[in-house]
């Protein structure tokens, strides 16, 4: 598994949102190593028994092919934070999700987002106003975002 496909592996984990797969990041040195790490190190870093215990549930049961086929497979594509087409003004916020799904055509100006990490596809339709589901990626986010000093 590369490091982007176990970012979008522990992303896929609901109970994982932004700000714990960051801290695993930092803590493990990256994605592979925080989704192969042992359960004490888990224990270590101060999740719960039961969220180890289902997370570990998770992993043996995630079958990475099968996962990226079907994602091929109705045309959703992936960005991860540090791609370099991830909008900038949602990378800058401190909750930014570590990877967004894209429908359709991998262009910054073309697409609808889906946003993982604590939101499923429809809550984020659901906080996307409705005179807004038909603008751009880039649209939505410079529109939603402002830059903050």
């Amino acid at each position: 598994m590369s490091e982007n496909e176990a970012l979008v592996a522990l992303a896929a984990f609901v109970p994982f949102g932004p700000a714990r797969i960051k801290l695993f990041l930092e803590y493990f040195g990256g994605a592979r190593k925080a989704w192969n790490a042992p359960s004490s190190k888990l224990l270590e870093i101060g999740l719960t028994s039961k969220l180890v215990n289902e997370f570990c549930e998770f992993r043996e049961k995630f079958e990475p092919d099968e996962y990226f086929s079907k994602l091929e497979k109705l045309d959703i594509q992936i960005l991860v934070i540090a791609d370099k087409k991830y909008p900038k003004r949602l990378r800058e916020i401190s909750d930014a999700p570590t990877v967004l799904y894209i429908k359709g055509e991998l262009k910054p100006a073309k697409g609808n987002v889906f946003i993982t990490n604590d939101a499923t596809t429809a809550t984020a339709l659901q906080m996307v106003e409705k005179k807004d589901l038909n603008l751009t990626i880039e649209e939505y986010f410079s529109k939603t975002f402002k830059n903050t000093p």
